[in-house]
């Protein structure tokens, strides 16, 4: 168990004033510290705006001087008795006394574990705050930073965070503000654990998510049945953010259980067009270039984020009547619920992305990982996925 302290008596209790509980779990002991307080000035801002109620959970792990500890706590919006003005009070649940590894499983598990034993409400929805780099593994490219969380030198890998939300009560939703985490491999990997993923295709800026609107959207969220709806609004309201004007976006909601199926049909389509994948191999730089790409040559000067709609319709191109009865098969494949982008996405001007064939989805594209030894590492790795298995051989 973590080293803990449990509220005194004299501690204002958490109380739970919704059906709907919001943990937003922040791994920030890392290069986004500093952005920790002013997200969470827009969440008390988004609860002092909301018409209805959400009990809004904060899991805080930063490097802040002075508070640098790991805390769990509930924004609670309450009313002044005198001027029955709203404002937000911190009500802790945990106050841990000793620094802890954020990004160990065994600890997401305790910390969810813990919100919702507090607040066992009907719909129940997660936020990961970190770095994000998909399912690219820590251990393999340690000079970036961006991965699915990170703590100092520690790094949450996909799978970790599977296998810490299977000790958990299952999730509604999962929304990522993290780089690179609307793909088809998050998907897929946490399909059983939550019902939508929610997060952007490209990086994302670190100024956050628009959580002054987003949260009281989320709010209006009262039962399961209206979780999809309100997700989906919530890309909408994305896309009105002026927060992404200088830099662009991407935004999507996926829904995990059409994963599998997604999945197994690629490696159907990938299995029935062996040529294609060996032109891929042979020479990727002839290729990559008509796919819609999502930035970021992490591996030598590969890209490794594609647009799944672009590779399927390569190749499918020339395909028989087999081919185009898988093609059929993906398209009808409803996983993207809701997506919205910009024009164009910048990552503070090193490179300029044109988002005109973004439709939604990312991915890998196995064929295009770099050279040999390099793609040997990555290959190894992409099949730790539960979606890397399935399409690369079709378990």
């Amino acid at each position: 168990a973590t080293a803990c302290d449990h509220k005194s008596n004299d501690d204002p209790m958490p109380e739970t004033k919704a059906d709907h509980t919001l943990l937003i779990y922040i791994a920030g002991d890392n290069s986004l510290s500093s952005n920790c307080k002013d997200n969470i000035k827009l969440m008390k801002k988004g609860l002092l705006n909301s018409p209805d109620d959400i009990n809004l959970l904060i899991y805080k792990d930063n490097r802040d001087t002075g508070d640098g500890l790991p805390v769990l706590f509930q924004l609670k919006r309450t009313y002044d008795k005198k001027t029955n003005a709203a404002k937000i009070d911190t009500v802790y649940i945990q106050k841990y006394t000793q620094d802890l590894n954020s990004c160990d499983p065994s600890v997401m598990a305790e910390v969810v574990n813990t919100a919702f034993k507090s607040f066992n409400t009907t719909v129940k929805g997660m936020e990961l705050w970190s770095h994000g780099l998909s399912w690219i593994p820590s251990y393999q490219f340690q000079p970036s930073t961006r991965y699915i969380g990170q703590d100092n030198n520690n790094f949450l890998e996909l799978w970790d965070i599977r296998k810490a939300l299977e000790q958990c009560p299952k999730l509604d939703y999962i929304s990522f503000d993290a780089c690179f985490t609307g793909m088809a491999e998050v998907a897929h990997e946490l399909d059983g654990v939550c019902d939508y993923i929610y997060g952007p295709i490209t990086e994302i800026m670190s100024f956050g998510f628009p959580y002054d609107t987003m949260l009281p959207i989320l709010a209006s969220c009262k039962n399961k049945t209206s979780v999809e709806s309100a997700l989906v609004e919530c890309v909408d309201d994305f896309s009105k953010s002026s927060s992404f004007d200088r830099f662009g976006y991407t935004i999507t909601l996926l829904k995990t259980e059409k994963a599998d199926d997604l999945a197994t049909a690629v490696a159907k389509l990938r299995k029935a067009s062996g040529i294609k994948l060996t032109e891929l191999s042979a020479n990727p730089k002839a290729y990559e270039a008509r796919m819609q790409h999502y930035g970021r040559a992490v591996v030598g000067t590969r890209y490794v984020f594609y647009d799944l709609a672009d590779y399927v319709d390569y190749m499918a191109e020339d395909g028989d009547a087999n081919i185009q009865a898988i093609l059929s098969e993906i398209n009808s494949n409803n996983i993207v619920v809701a997506y919205a982008n910009s024009p164009y996405f910048s990552d503070g001007g090193l490179e300029k992305i044109n988002l005109s064939g973004c439709k939604g989805l990312g991915v890998s594209i196995p064929e295009f990982f770099g050279l040999t030894s390099q793609q040997e590492k990555l290959i190894v790795c992409y099949e730790l996925t539960k979606w890397g298995r399935k399409v690369m051989n079709g378990v």
